[in-house]
């Protein structure tokens, strides 16, 4: 018996169970997701045996090679472990929209008594009392209860499409910055060029006598510090695509090919910040849409505080008391009886009244408040991309006077007024200029990217803003 109950716990494998997709519903194209065509069969082993090899899991939604900023957000949109908690909140509120439902029918409870012992004078003949009854039931309480789980529901559903919106952000900030990461590559790939040259150039120099150990010295620091500086920016750039698979919900471990060229107009995507207006924003901001059904919860709440006012009933069917020493009757065994309860605690009612009224004053002035923080934040986003345009056409101005500079010295060293050094020295001042325009710019396109979030353009490019619960 031991060996047959090893042997059935060898022979159990447990069954993985599939990742839902919580934001397809959400997505700009109603249509279901499409299922990508079957490979055939001999190419479909191979990949199993290669993932079983590598042990690679595969993402639920595969990513096109190389991917662009749309085939990202569409991938994220899919299968992100951003949207799960919010889209989860979502079926829990239609839950709870079912169980409120299931008030306008009143609950049914049975009771029984038994007697072991009773009084002699007892003439009722059966040892036990039976009944049937409902608790406490109130119809007009049950329709503001409804009414209140619908907009729960429109809250959930809007804190979710808010979720998504930052998430596509999020992305675009990646998207961002590994773009200009690999034009900074670019960059330090001079560099290291430059330094390999200025430091055969000092050893040539060390051997016929005309240069000093220190020249060489110097010029191996300077490869070391570039290789520092590649270091560094392959190290920030691993970062950026493991936080960029996290949103995508891609493994860590699977190789992600992006198409980063002209990832700024990827990620801004032709958007005019001056043709945003005030009412734009108001529209298109979801915290402002919360609140407007924050206000409606609490105006039902105030209703509801008015209810209490109203009697609430009971009713059911009730047999003869079993200690009852009055005589069994014919007919029906069970009597139907209709209590009405009404609390005489008027002043507590009274309170909570104007305690509803209080916390929608609460509402109305947070709804204010946050229009207000969204205008400001609005202009202030505008007043920093001002800026940021002002520093880019400064860091291109000195670019441009650095590249001069450059050629200027080229054409000196090439007459022979000038060493080798100078040239060394004017194209670093060059290349750190052309860092500078990469940086600057990255801050104008993340200004550019802000704006477009906070105005709306960014959801409604790729997200359905029409999605509601009417119910």
């Amino acid at each position: 018996m031991l060996l047959a109950l090893v042997s059935a716990l060898m022979v159990f494998q447990p069954v993985p169970a599939q990742a839902a997709d919580p934001a397809g519903r959400y997505t700009k194209d109603k249509t279901k997701p499409t299922t990508p065509a079957q490979p055939a069969a001999t190419a479909k082993t191979d990949t199993n045996e290669a993932a079983r090899k590598t042990n690679v899991t595969e993402a639920a939604t595969p990513l096109r090679s190389p991917a662009n900023f749309d085939e990202c957000v569409r991938v994220a949109l899919a299968q992100s472990p951003l949207l799960v908690k919010s889209s989860i909140d979502i079926e829990t509120k239609r839950l709870d929209l079912g169980d409120a439902y299931s008030n306008y029918i009143p609950t049914l409870s049975i009771n029984t008594t038994y007697y072991f012992n009773r009084p002699s004078s007892s003439s009722h003949k059966e040892p036990y009392t039976l009944s049937f009854s409902t608790g406490i039931w109130n119809p007009v309480m049950t329709i503001f209860e409804v009414q209140a789980r619908k907009d729960m529901i429109n809250i959930a559903v809007l804190s979710h499409l808010q979720i998504i919106s930052e998430g596509l952000k999020r992305v675009g900030y990646n998207f961002l910055q590994l773009g200009m990461m690999d034009e900074q590559a670019a960059i330090v790939k001079e560099k290291s060029e430059m330094a390999a040259q200025l430091l055969e150039y000092a050893q040539t120099r060390s051997s016929l006598g005309q240069g000093t150990d220190l020249d060489v010295r110097i010029a191996e620091s300077k490869i070391t510090l570039v290789k520092a500086e590649a270091d560094k920016l392959r190290n920030t750039k691993l970062m950026l695509m493991d936080d960029l698979k996290f949103i995508l919900g891609v493994p860590f471990i699977q190789k992600v090919d992006l198409e980063l060229e002209n990832a700024r107009s990827q990620v801004v995507a032709g958007f005019d910040p001056y043709s945003v207006t005030g009412e734009v924003l108001r529209e298109n901001a979801y915290e402002l849409k919360i609140q407007e059904y924050n206000k409606a919860l609490q105006r039902k709440n105030i209703t509801v505080s008015y209810i209490k006012f109203i009697p609430t009933f009971n009713f059911g069917l009730q047999s003869v008391d079993a200690l009852s020493d009055t005589a069994s009757q014919t007919g029906l065994p069970l009597y139907p009886y209709v209590t009405a309860s009404l609390p005489l605690d008027w002043w507590t009612k009274s309170r909570d009244v104007n305690r509803q009224y209080k916390k929608l004053g609460q509402i109305e002035s947070e709804a204010r408040a946050k229009e207000f923080k969204l205008v400001s934040e609005f202009q202030r986003t505008m007043a920093g991309l001002a800026t940021a345009d002002a520093d880019v056409r400064y860091a291109v101005a000195r670019r441009d006077l650095a590249q001069l500079k450059l050629q200027q010295t080229q054409f000196r060293f090439e007459t022979g007024q000038t060493e080798f050094d100078s040239i060394v020295a004017a194209m670093d001042e060059y290349l750190a200029a052309k860092q500078e325009v990469l940086l600057k710019e990255l801050t104008k396109s993340q200004a550019l990217l802000d704006l477009r979030f906070l105005s709306g353009h960014l959801q409604k490019a790729y997200i359905n803003t029409s999605v509601q619960e009417n119910m």
